[in-house]
């Protein structure tokens, strides 16, 4: 912790029985939290309601984009973090946030019309970020009544360039109307929707 720069950096408050863990690639940093007690005794005693019973406060050194990855929310442009208790007691559940300071842009390019049991070309691109190459996009693809294709969901990883391409293929019973397409970074969250019809 001394050596990777954490205490200098992030300002835990109550810092007892809290593990942080910091990892930098590029323009992302990703912090891991812990309640981590040392002793684990205290597990079974009067501790255990005390150690889940409030949030805790990391105090970043400037204002930064916020995404935490386990419930894909994007907490807003913040100078801290409010870590929520860990529960049950005796969970050891790691909460991990991705910290950015600007957001990238996603962007893709798709047919506005597809006929049933055609591919559907897809194209990728990230920008305004570090170290694109590899960084994983999600695809889902949801039909005119809202559910998800699952057979459609995809995971393509980036080229060094931030771009991809991908060929998704629509099946010959795909259901007539306006379908939407979501794109979404896995790394920072950011996500980009659009829509196309799948005609006869």
């Amino acid at each position: 912790m001394n050596s990777a720069g954490v205490k200098r950096r992030f300002i835990v408050d109550e810092p007892e029985n809290i593990s942080v863990r910091s990892l930098t690639k590029g323009d992302l940093s990703v912090l891991g939290v812990t309640y981590a007690p040392k002793p684990m005794a205290r597990i079974h005693f009067f501790y255990k309601e005390e150690r889940y019973a409030s949030p805790r406060i990391i105090k970043l050194p400037e204002k930064m984009h916020i995404y935490e990855m386990r419930t894909e929310q994007y907490l807003g442009e913040i100078d801290e973090i409010t870590v929520p208790p860990t529960l049950p007691a005796n969970s050891f559940q790691t909460h991990i946030y991705v910290l950015m300071r600007k957001l990238p842009e996603i962007k893709t390019e798709i047919p506005d019309k597809i006929n049933q049991g055609d591919n559907l070309n897809v194209s990728l691109s990230l920008k305004g970020a570090e170290n694109t190459e590899a960084r994983v996009i999600r695809i889902h693809l949801k039909q005119p009544d809202g559910k998800e294709a699952l057979s459609l969901r995809r995971y393509p990883k980036l080229e060094k360039d931030g771009e991809k391409n991908i060929t998704l293929a629509i099946p010959y019973n795909a259901t007539l109307g306006v379908w939407e397409i979501e794109a979404k970074d896995v790394s920072s969250g950011v996500a980009v929707t659009n829509k196309f019809q799948v005609i006869k």
